[in-house]
């Protein structure tokens, strides 16, 4: 499981949501491998149509009991970048491509067909805040994401691996 020691190194983190016979089944893969499954309750997972409006490290809404306001919240971490697939992907599939972009191209290739979102955060950078604070979606759909706080300097364009001085294997 991930502790806070866990996370002084670099790691790839996956999760995998699909709708079961009775229950919503969750894992957590790090660097490819399973590290944890389970049932996350009854409510049925459906067909996301449209664009996918995601919150990475911000609220949505406020957790109940909490007074916490709707996108408080700021996530402190180094991502390189983040992948939404739209169809459960295998063990080996979520190993293989780990440490790997995924190459350009249009929705016939294979790899695109059931990608929903792809943030390289390292990409797509000008050096006005007003447009960096975009991060570009490269899935094919372009669905761009915001970065809400955004600040100059928070992306460049190396690779957080590099950047965070940690060993990168390669595949």
């Amino acid at each position: 499981t991930v502790t806070t020691s866990s996370l002084s190194n670099w790691h790839f983190y996956s999760l995998s949501f699909v709708s079961g016979d009775s229950s919503v089944i969750g894992r957590l893969y790090i660097d490819g491998a399973l590290n944890e499954s389970k049932s996350l309750g009854s409510t049925a997972l459906n067909e996301i149509p449209g664009l996918i409006n995601g919150y990475i490290g911000a609220l949505q809404t406020s957790p109940s009991g909490s007074s916490a306001v709707k996108f408080a919240g700021k996530l402190s971490a180094s991502i390189d970048d983040f992948r939404f697939w739209k169809t459960r992907r295998t063990s080996e599939q979520i190993q293989s491509y780990s440490n790997r972009t995924i190459g350009g191209g249009s929705n016939t290739d294979d790899n695109r067909t059931s990608l929903g979102v792809y943030y390289k955060f390292n990409e797509g950078i000008v050096g006005t805040n007003a447009r960096d604070s975009i991060v570009l979606d490269y899935s094919g759909r372009i669905a761009n994401g915001t970065w809400n706080g955004y600040s100059a300097g928070a992306r460049n364009s190396g690779s957080a691996i590099v950047s965070s001085s940690a060993a990168v294997a390669e595949v």
